[in-house]
């Protein structure tokens, strides 16, 4: 076998372009929130992302779900309810967050809107920038190396948050991740695509999940997923006969891997082209003047790193939905997990209905070897069921805005992030209008 070629790498340092008290890595829905958080406890704060632009899942048209329980109880406030007020006043939601569970907003005014209040809170956003290595003191993280246009570059802070999705600030510093347990895959990704002039506001979408299942096998259209897989298209505020659909899948991927990424892209593309192109518009009569108006420009990923941390989420406490003493953020939203093996969704839906809803505890953040890193969003620390519930952008934005307070109060107090006081992360919450409850006298110890 022929060595491996080598491509020699740079050796003459990268110029550190700033220095802050937290530096949040991705601009998703949880990263948003912790910027927004630990700037306006006072902390110096910079927002670190790959793509041109801040949003990522939560700016690409997927509807944000669940934020009461079922007997209508509010469990996300804060900067959640902040953010979609204001685009309720730009005219780009007009949804209940009281009685809803499934919201859809204008991407583009959310976009915008997010990114004024990261300016505003005195954030500096820096996208367009990978993250590709880090610097250590010990233990400590102390900076982020970065690729930017002009090249490498490095960003230091006392605090980092590690809401990239793909835990990639955790997996460069060597924390140990969980294990796929049911099938060795993650959750399959999809591509979101979206369409206009349907003709009918009212489609029996049962009607169509079966007509797909009866065609599919005979057509040999290359889309995995099952009827009852595929999502109902969700409308925007004020488009009427303008639908987003969560329909396609490209299943076994590994989306740390570039091979995987690349196939993935090809993939649902082809899918996109095909649902639309060859089973709406010729088989579905609502569709037959519709025309497509685009896709998101990158497929939206489910699941991929999820660190093993101090702490580690499982099924059970979900299911009974134990209150943590130490718990930041709270969901009703079911276990739902997409095969990364066949078509099929597990949807649990009515078992989760019963009481209301479940905790999530501070500690599914810490991670075990890296005293001041915080993780946060789809990253965090737990099973693969319990995963499937917390993955959603209510409930993931509501963990971020927990981690960017205890960040602030790490860097000003210097502290580790197994001492931060999660009763004044609850406290400093509460008094911002999020959802926090009476925690019981002892967690459940997994």
């Amino acid at each position: 076998m022929k060595p491996q070629l080598t491509v020699p790498m740079p050796t003459d340092g990268a110029p550190i372009l700033g220095n802050f008290d937290v530096i949040v890595g991705g601009s998703g829905s949880s990263g948003i929130c912790a910027a927004l958080a630990a700037a306006r406890m006072g902390a110096t704060v910079a927002i670190i992302d790959a793509f041109p632009n801040i949003g990522g899942t939560s700016g690409s048209g997927l509807p944000l779900l669940t934020t009461n329980d079922y007997n209508g109880k509010q469990l996300s406030g804060g900067i959640l309810e902040e953010i979609m007020e204001a685009l309720r006043k730009e005219s780009a939601f007009d949804g209940n967050l009281t009685t809803g569970f499934y919201f859809c907003y204008d991407v583009d005014k959310y976009r915008l809107i997010v990114t004024r209040k990261l300016l505003d809170a005195g954030v500096k956003i820096i996208t367009f920038t990978s993250i590709v290595g880090i610097q250590r003191e010990g233990p400590r993280l102390t900076n982020l190396l970065v690729h930017q246009k002009e090249g490498f570059a490095g960003y230091g802070a006392r605090v980092f948050i590690d809401c990239t999705g793909d835990a990639d600030i955790a997996a460069l510093c060597g924390e140990p991740m969980m294990e796929n347990e049911i099938d060795g895959k993650p959750q399959p990704p999809t591509l979101l695509f979206f369409v206009a002039n349907i003709e009918t506001e009212e489609l029996d979408w049962s009607w169509v999940q079966n007509l797909w299942d009866e065609l599919r096998p005979v057509k040999h259209w290359i889309n995995p997923r099952v009827g009852r897989a595929l999502s109902p298209p969700f409308c925007y505020p004020g488009k009427k006969g303008f639908h987003g659909f969560n329909v396609t899948r490209s299943l076994g991927i590994d989306a740390t891997r570039t091979a995987d990424l690349v196939r993935m892209e090809i993939e649902q593309r082809e899918q996109v082209d095909e649902f639309f192109y060859k089973f709406l518009k010729v088989h579905v009569p609502a569709f037959r003047n519709a025309f497509l108006t685009g896709t998101h420009f990158v497929s939206g990923i489910r699941e991929s790193r999820r660190i093993r941390g101090h702490f580690v989420l499982t099924e059970r406490p979900i299911r009974s939905q134990e209150e943590f003493p130490d718990a930041v953020a709270w969901s009703s939203y079911p276990i739902d997990r997409h095969s990364s093996a066949q078509g099929t969704t597990d949807f649990r839906e009515e078992e989760a209905r019963l009481p209301g809803y479940y905790s999530i505890p501070f500690r599914v953040m810490i991670p075990q070897n890296t005293p001041n890193l915080l993780i946060s969003g789809r990253c965090v620390s737990a099973d693969e069921i319990a995963f499937s519930a917390i993955r959603v952008m209510g409930t993931t934005m509501a963990l971020g805005e927990s981690a960017g307070i205890a960040a602030a109060i790490m860097a000003k107090k210097g502290l580790d992030n197994t001492e931060v006081p999660v009763d004044e992360v609850r406290a400093i919450l509460k008094r911002n209008g999020a959802f926090v409850n009476k925690a019981t006298p002892a967690p459940i110890e997994e």
